[in-house]
């Protein structure tokens, strides 16, 4: 047995046996909140993985997303999913009609739509040439 596990059990059999000094009283105060800024039920949210849903299961995933009462989403893209890489030198072109931008714009609209705060990222470096 691990000396952690018997010191956890030793300390719940002082507290119970009434050798502790004094009466464990809890509170519940809900009126006073420690914490004001809580966002809620979150979830990670990508694009490239619901690419192929149908649109029943988008009906499915709202659904269930709606009883987690979600509060907010990390969605991080990857570049390479709507930017074609240029030479060095020139501007990438960007395709905002692609599959996986498309699905970036259903999230985002349900997440506007249900008051979701949403923390939106990069995967990586849209130029291709890696973190400088």
């Amino acid at each position: 047995m691990s000396k952690y596990l018997l010191s956890i059990l030793y300390l719940a059999a002082w507290l119970l046996s009434g050798n502790a000094h004094g009466q464990v009283v809890i509170k519940v105060r809900p009126a006073e909140s420690l914490a004001t800024s809580y966002l809620g039920n979150g979830v990670q949210w990508d694009p490239y993985e619901t690419k192929d849903l149908s649109d029943a299961d988008w009906q499915k995933t709202y659904k269930r997303l709606d009883f987690m009462k979600l509060g907010f989403a990390r969605v991080v893209i990857n570049a390479s999913l709507y930017c074609k890489t240029a030479p060095i030198g020139e501007r990438p072109v960007y395709d905002f009609n692609s599959p996986t931008a498309r699905v970036l714009y259903k999230i985002l609209d349900y997440c506007q739509s249900r008051n979701v705060t949403v923390v939106l990222g990069e995967w990586g470096d849209p130029s291709g040439k890696g973190v400088r």
